[in-house]
């Protein structure tokens, strides 16, 4: 197995004679097997906990499993447990004590302690309503039937909270899923008749989405959400703001799961219903396609969550910054002034003007510019919160230099 930190990593869950668990390296394309099942044992779902060190996993013939990737030379798998009903595992989601909530094809959700033994298996308390599909929300499992009642359950004791009414969902295999959208702080699904419910503080907005239905529902690290119709072959954004749709572009149809692959190339991975899987980049006119997965029968996909993702975009930033801010201090100590423009614009880039503001000063300071280091000053000055750890100690360096420099005049 190629060595890839399991949480830049995408999961594929797949059926027949390839029934397993796969991860894709959305960088290089590699797939690599990291779990293999018994013939026609599908992997219907998937989940990663918060932190991308394990993963849930449900499938076909009524098996629950979790994968530990702490180790990724060495992937250990927790003992599977088969439910109590044989029923296949549909849908499954981390719950905040590291037990999981699963859907069963019986349409109801049972609730299992961190063990996982089918000793410490309940059923949530639904009031009798079939439930077509579910969330963990903070300290609230969320789920909602074919009504369109949606039940919040206080964790862990599962305790119904409160019941609103929404739109009704499908019974169709796969199930919709309800997504969390955590920049509006958002619980998005889709109708029986193609229509995008969001459930954000305290109120229900029922919008036109897509005909037919959506399957997939992906939030983005720039805060908006991407929806994909199955049938009718549009991808549309919605804005974090009103939640509105701000735009909309063709997509492949029949697509029944999907993952973001990649927040830094704008990269999504979909599935189709025929077991396919591709890796399409998000343009700002088309849905351009990359390249195909290598593998056949796919049944499922996930990856790490939006939060997830920030943090491994923060790092990436970090470190890239990190190496530019040696380079220009390299340069400043031994090469010429003016020969850093290209490595300044890129720490700008990168969400580091203040550290281009302070390195540009001190290049400044090195070469005798006074005004040049005066104009960074300045604009470092610009960009710093007052309330900054810091500030108050950076502003009084400034107004020394603007006092030093103005004295000889």
């Amino acid at each position: 197995m190629e060595t890839l930190p399991y949480n830049y990593a995408v999961f594929l869950g797949s059926g027949g004679m390839t029934a397993g668990v796969y991860a894709l390296n959305p960088d290089t394309g590699t797939v690599s097997a990291i779990l293999t099942l018994p013939r026609g044992h599908s992997v219907y779902s998937m989940s990663l906990d918060e932190l991308a060190t394990k993963l849930a996993l449900g499938t076909r013939t009524s098996q629950v499993s979790v994968v530990r990737l702490e180790d990724q030379a060495n992937p250990a798998v927790v003992p599977t447990h088969r439910l109590p009903c044989g029923a296949a595992v549909l849908d499954l989601g981390w719950l905040p004590d590291s037990g999981l909530a699963t859907l069963d094809h019986t349409w109801r959700v049972l609730l299992w302690e961190p063990s996982l033994k089918p000793c410490s298996v309940r059923s949530l308390a639904t009031t009798g309503l079939p439930i077509g599909a579910l969330c963990t929300a903070d300290t609230e499992l969320v789920v909602i039937s074919f009504q369109g009642k949606i039940l919040f359950n206080e964790l862990p004791d599962g305790t119904i909270r409160r019941i609103i009414d929404g739109p009704p969902i499908a019974r169709q295999l796969p199930p919709f899923k309800i997504v969390l959208w955590p920049h509006r702080n958002a619980l998005v699904y889709p109708s029986a008749t193609g229509q995008m419910a969001t459930y954000a503080n305290g109120a229900l907005r029922v919008r036109d989405a897509h005909l037919g239905g959506f399957h997939v529902a992906l939030p983005l690290i720039d805060g908006s959400l991407v929806t994909i119709g199955r049938h009718d072959g549009r991808l549309k954004r919605w804005d974090d703001v009103e939640g509105d749709c701000c735009h909309e572009v063709a997509a492949p149809r029949d697509i029944i799961a999907g993952a973001v692959a990649s927040d830094r190339e704008q990269s999504i991975v979909l599935v189709n219903g025929q077991g396919r899987a591709w890796v399409y980049e998000l343009g700002a006119d088309e849905l351009k396609l990359k390249y195909h997965v290598e593998g056949s029968a796919y049944r499922s996909v996930t990856g790490p969550s939006v939060t997830m993702r920030l943090a491994i975009d923060r790092q990436r930033r970090e470190e890239r910054a990190h190496q530019i801010g040696e380079a220009i201090a390299q340069v400043i100590e031994s090469g010429p002034p003016g020969q850093t423009d290209e490595l300044h614009r890129e720490l700008i880039d990168l969400g580091y003007e203040r550290v281009s503001c302070e390195l540009r000063a001190q290049e400044a300071q090195k070469h005798g510019d006074d005004v040049a280091e005066l104009e960074a000053r300045h604009r470092q000055s610009q960009l710093l919160s007052p309330t900054r750890p810091g500030a108050r100690k950076y502003l009084s360096k400034y107004t020394y230099c603007l006092l030093v420099d103005f004295s000889q005049f």
